[in-house]
């Protein structure tokens, strides 16, 4: 069984797997899973939870604001490891956990997470991540931008000036998306999210500009298409007569 979170360098997609033979056979099927809903989640990693604490005997342990994230992966199997390890990391003090196990009261905890929690929770959710290819294509094609357009004002880490030579690809307003995450999160391979963004880009494509926008965008995706590599591979085995 595959699961469908993790980052590419973590997490093995049927796809790349299998590979496309396989993978687009008429006899293959595919079983997909829908998220379970955050509250059948919580209620679950509540009741792993008690039950670890009346075995263990420990006071402390995550409040309900992290269990609630956890719930947000809607992999069942994923919180449950994830909690695992959240509790591995037993600590002390009011700057760690924010949940105490109750033995007589049944009274909910409202607390914020710690900072502790916060830690931990982005350490170990971080490979759970998954950005679906859809939402990836919405992001490069919709493209949100800052709506200050100071870029003198922005931090030195956000805007990066451009080299004099590629003055011309400046923009007014620095964009939102961060191409490096965004592909780390797909899941996805390069040449499988280009294909599905030369699918998908015509749409963004409107305004008056609209031939010169679509003719910039095919000769990115071409650019894209001959640096890729496959096609280096498939250039240096045909340059030496192998295939």
């Amino acid at each position: 069984m595959l699961g469908s979170s993790g980052s590419t360098s973590e997490n093995l997609t049927a796809h790349r797997l299998l590979g496309p033979e396989v993978y687009t056979h008429p006899g293959a099927t595919t079983i997909e899973f829908n998220p379970i809903a955050p509250t059948f989640m919580l209620k679950a990693l509540q009741t792993i939870l008690g039950k670890e604490t009346a075995q263990s005997g420990r006071r402390e342990i995550p409040g309900t604001e992290a269990l609630k994230k956890l719930s947000e992966l809607g992999d069942i199997r994923s919180a449950i490891s994830a909690l695992e390890f959240l509790c591995v990391r037993d600590v002390t003090g009011s700057q760690g956990w924010s949940g105490r196990a109750a033995w007589k009261s049944t009274r909910k905890s409202t607390a914020p997470l710690t900072a502790m929690e916060k830690e931990s929770l982005e350490l170990i959710t971080q490979r759970e991540t998954s950005l679906g290819l859809f939402h990836a294509v919405g992001k490069v094609v919709y493209n949100k931008r800052d709506e200050t357009t100071d870029l003198e004002q922005q931090p030195q880490e956000v805007y990066v000036a451009p080299p004099s030579h590629l003055r011309h690809f400046d923009r007014p307003k620095v964009s939102q998306v961060s191409v490096e995450d965004m592909m780390d999160k797909t899941g996805t391979d390069v040449q499988t999210f280009t294909a599905a963004l030369h699918e998908n880009y015509p749409p963004s494509c409107d305004g008056s500009s609209f031939i010169e926008t679509l003719e910039g965008c095919i000769e990115y995706l071409s650019d894209s298409d001959i640096l890729g590599s496959e096609t280096r591979s498939f250039l240096f085995n045909s340059r030496n007569g192998i295939g």
